[in-house]
């Protein structure tokens, strides 16, 4: 699923409904280590830039 804001668009890399709250913090903080372009939407999923799914997917492996 893909959400656009402005000229950006974000995809869901931590689903909130499938995964555990200590998983999110987690991916939270190595998003952020890793300098990954990140949103986190009103369900309290993990929605990273398009552009930067190749890095997220590196720092979250």
């Amino acid at each position: 699923m893909s959400i656009f804001f402005s000229s950006k668009s974000y995809n869901v890399c931590v689903d909130s409904s499938t995964q555990t709250q200590e998983s999110i913090d987690s991916a939270i903080k190595r998003l952020t280590n890793a300098e990954v372009d990140f949103i986190i939407n009103d369900n309290g999923s993990v929605l990273v830039n398009e552009k930067d799914m190749d890095k997220a997917v590196m720092c979250c492996s």
